[in-house]
């Protein structure tokens, strides 16, 4: 009982607040390492699950979705349930124009975007696909031509919320062509209903084939 070879935790942290939950994060780090033991950790808190694991397997309805490192879930998740269980992401609906060895271009209706074939999984030609990006990958600009960038996906939109989180703020923004897109953004301020220009770079997104467009709740489409 002294000395398991495996240590189980089933949420451990959940009641605590944001600073002591840090501090505890960082010391079970410290014992697993001291005494070398295996910790399951069970959690629903993405920044806890990010913040301890060396290791990542992400369940959904009781199967494995994806297991492998932090880096590896975040930066290149295998489906959209990963990338939007595993950090926060902005998802829009595409569709696949055409595809070769290097690259898929989609339209996500604002033209078409030549997006590496890295990035994109199993798509062909024709098909309707989720265009995922994170939000600190989201430019926001005032005007048109400084949201403009060749090889990005753009549009324009009009700004809903901010939540400022000190490192950076977040911007909720209503677009026509994609429904509500969230912005973390750290070098410019933006008023509640201002008119921005929204955009992307291809090289930050991912792509993943799915059956039917969105839904407008899905969307996060305004109500009217």
């Amino acid at each position: 009982m002294n000395e398991p070879s495996l240590v189980l935790f089933d949420e451990p942290l959940s009641s605590l607040d944001r600073k002591l939950r840090q501090h505890m994060q960082r010391e079970l780090q410290r014992i697993q390492a001291e005494t070398d033991t295996t910790f399951l950790y069970v959690t629903h808190d993405q920044e806890v699950a990010l913040a301890v694991s060396d290791r990542l397997v992400v369940l959904d309805d009781g199967e494995i979705q994806q297991v492998g490192t932090v880096e590896e879930l975040y930066e290149t998740p295998e489906s959209r349930f990963v990338a939007d269980f595993i950090g926060d992401v902005n998802t829009v609906d595409g569709h696949v124009a055409a595809v070769d060895e290097d690259h898929v271009v989609v339209d996500a209706g604002t033209g078409p975007v030549s997006v590496p074939r890295e990035a994109a999984g199993d798509v062909a030609a024709d098909d309707l696909v989720d265009v995922c990006v994170r939000p600190f990958r989201v430019r926001l600009a005032d005007d048109e031509d400084a949201g403009a960038h060749d090889g990005s996906f753009t549009a324009t939109g009009v700004v809903r919320s901010r939540s400022y989180q000190g490192s950076d703020s977040v911007y909720d923004v209503d677009t026509d062509e994609w429904g509500r897109v969230s912005a973390a953004v750290r070098s410019a301020s933006f008023d509640v209903d201002e008119s921005v220009t929204v955009g992307w770079d291809a090289d930050h997104v991912h792509l993943y084939r799915r059956e039917a467009p969105r839904t407008p709740d899905e969307r996060g489409d305004p109500i009217t």
